[in-house]
């Protein structure tokens, strides 16, 4: 071994590792790729060799007991286009150097349990499983376009930024479950448009000081189980499920048959119990539930409810107790043959987003109540009233008389 005091390298490194050895010296960026996008793919098929392997042992020696830097740098591991052999174990270590990793190949799962580090990128790598519990990170924690094949924890996480996850694709973890992330700290957003998970993404009691933006991702479960599911989930802003934002040339990405991608959800959601200081967004999402399942937002806290989805041909809506200042939607958002629960269901105004003439309404009031109930309908009224639309107020109030009386006896009605 060198004299790890005079910065050469250790005997025994191969020429890629040697490379890495003296760019994290010199704080540069290491790249190995070649130049052919179908050679230098990280999720491709193509085999890469020696040329363009480094150990993963060279990578913990470098982050936890690196060398000193070249004189007036600062010392970083920046690799790009290369394949780490061997497993990547840096928990309960601390990270004091920039760590890079961008069209990289883990053959391996990395682990960053108990973990602290200033900014973690790994973007459009290809990792069996990243293993995060409890890390903490100053700044951002960004995974963009890289593939979890076998999904990402992140339980009691906390993220002094950002938590970016834009065209990510997870695989599952075990129970199903392809982001474990009960109990995150994000100081501020969470960015995961495109995402494609296949498995439970859970979020319990998670806290996003933030946005989170879920645009055009598809979340499905190979086992029919739910999707996403996020009790007492506290967001400071929005949570957004809706279409893929334009890019900044223009144009927006598209599904296969050239619409814009909107957000699909292939399983049951619960959000009960969560709490949003922005808008909770719906638009346009494709929600796809067994007869068995369910949205959920009961008791949900909300600034704005945009419910503006395709609605759900099976399983039902629940709103049980949800509390919301402004509620957008559509009448053909809504499930109807009694697949809508609205009890306790507070909102102080209405706006929708397609003509929603008063019939519809009081339609949608009934098919939240099969058996007949009058606090959808004081609620109705209460809100057109406000807005100063007192006949329909009257109107909405007077079906409800009707609709009580036919529930009584016929002594009663007479």
């Amino acid at each position: 071994m060198a004299d790890q005091e005079s910065g050469e390298p250790p005997e025994g490194l191969t020429a890629a590792e040697t490379g890495l050895w003296h760019a994290y010296r010199n704080g540069n960026a290491y790249d190995l790729r070649v130049g052919d996008p179908a050679r230098d793919d990280a999720h491709g098929d193509i085999p890469w060799g020696p040329e363009r392997t480094v150990r993963a042992r060279v990578i913990s020696l470098l982050l936890l007991g690196g060398p000193p830097p070249v004189p007036g740098r600062a010392p970083a591991l920046k690799l790009a286009g290369c394949r780490l052999t061997g497993p990547l174990d840096l928990s309960n270590s601390e990270i004091t150097v920039p760590f890079e990793l961008r069209h990289c190949r883990l053959e391996e799962p990395l682990r960053l349990v108990d973990c602290r580090a200033g900014t973690v990128i790994l973007h459009r790598c290809r990792i069996p499983r990243l293993e995060a519990e409890r890390l903490a990170v100053t700044g951002d924690l960004r995974l963009t376009g890289s593939e979890l094949v076998h999904g990402l924890l992140l339980e009691q996480a906390r993220i002094g930024a950002d938590l970016a996850l834009e065209e990510v694709r997870l695989g599952s973890v075990g129970r199903g479950r392809a982001l474990d992330a009960d109990g995150l700290s994000v100081t501020r957003d969470v960015a995961a448009d495109l995402l494609r998970a296949t498995g439970e993404l859970t979020l319990r009691a998670a806290r996003v000081g933030g946005a989170v933006s879920l645009r055009g991702c598809l979340l499905r479960h190979s086992d029919g189980g739910p999707v996403l599911t996020a009790p007492r989930l506290t967001v400071e802003e929005d949570f957004v499920l809706a279409p893929a934002p334009r890019r900044p040339g223009g144009g927006s990405p598209s599904a296969p048959d050239g619409r814009p991608r909107v957000a699909r959800l292939h399983g049951g959601v619960q959000l009960d119990g969560s709490t949003f200081g922005g808008a909770l967004d719906f638009q346009d999402a494709d929600l796809e539930l067994a007869a068995d399942q369910e949205f959920s937002l009961r008791s949900v806290q909300a600034a704005e409810l945009r419910f503006t989805p395709r609605a759900p041909e099976r399983g039902r809506v629940v709103l049980q107790d949800a509390s919301v200042r402004r509620l957008v939607d559509r009448p053909d958002s809504w499930p109807s043959d009694g697949r809508l629960v609205l009890r306790g269901f507070t909102y102080e105004q209405l706006a929708p987003g397609a003509p929603f003439p008063l019939a519809r309404r009081l339609a949608w009031v009934r098919a939240a109540t099969p058996e007949f109930a009058p606090e959808p309908y004081d609620r109705l009224a209460a809100c057109l009233q406000a807005g100063g639309e007192d006949a329909d107020a009257h109107t909405v109030l007077l079906t409800k008389l009707r609709r009580r009386r036919r529930t009584l006896p016929l002594p009663f009605r007479v």
